[in-house]
């Protein structure tokens, strides 16, 4: 087992590869969604980890992203991860997608830059049902001062889950000034609706 591991082969083995799908952001533009897998074990429990601190978890998720999908082969110029409210961060002292994209960076040589910020403080996403959540996250991000920077640019998103998509919604929503040449996502679970 490699030394910065924190899954065994066998807790390796058990990630089944998911298909990537697009998100439908307006008419016209789709937001391609790369995943490693479903929201199940072992993923689930690395995702978890955050709530305790786990700092190791994050960046193996940043890893098996970047190993398991076809990331290696996606143009990008820069990796945006979705930022936390600053109270959410003082809680935790990190945030999730922040390590998984520090991760990402370090694979593809592209920077990680932070073009968002959440405005306002929102519920826990988990146990709202789709409308609830859309509403919740409804105008939650803004864009940084310095974001005017990288307009015309293509950019990945990294997140931890995508469970109805509202989070990258209100985060594309947000980046719309740019002018983004291009835009799709990176998250290390998707829930999948049986």
């Amino acid at each position: 087992m490699n030394s910065d591991a924190v899954l065994c082969e066998r807790c390796l083995a058990r990630i089944r590869p998911i298909v990537s799908m697009p998100l439908r952001i307006t008419k016209k533009k789709e937001l391609f969604v790369y995943a490693i897998s479903d929201y199940e074990y072992p993923l689930r429990a690395l995702i978890q980890q955050k709530q305790y601190g786990n700092r190791c978890a994050s960046r193996q998720l940043g890893r098996l992203l970047w190993e398991h999908t076809p990331l290696e082969q996606v143009p990008f110029d820069i990796i945006v991860p979705i930022p936390l409210h600053w109270t959410r961060y003082a809680w935790r002292w990190f945030n999730q997608s922040e390590e998984m994209a520090n991760v990402l960076s370090a694979y593809s040589k592209k920077p990680v830059v932070h073009l968002l910020e959440r405005s306002r403080k929102t519920l826990w996403q988990v146990g709202l049902s789709r409308e609830e959540r859309t509403a919740n996250l409804s105008e939650v991000f803004t864009l940084t001062k310095d974001a005017y920077k990288y307009q015309h640019m293509r950019i990945l998103l990294v997140d931890d889950v995508l469970t109805t998509g509202a989070t990258l919604y209100s985060a594309c929503k947000a980046l719309r000034p740019l002018k983004p040449k291009n835009y799709c996502a990176a998250v290390a679970c998707r829930v999948i609706n049986k």
